[in-house]
């Protein structure tokens, strides 16, 4: 994702880490 800002990058990153955690939560 180079040719995309880093605040995209790192916006993406966080959105990730969030939905892995609430997938962990629910199971």
């Amino acid at each position: 994702m180079w040719w995309r800002s880093p605040s995209d990058s790192h916006t993406i990153a966080v959105i990730a880490t969030r939905f892995i955690d609430l997938g962990q939560q629910s199971l």
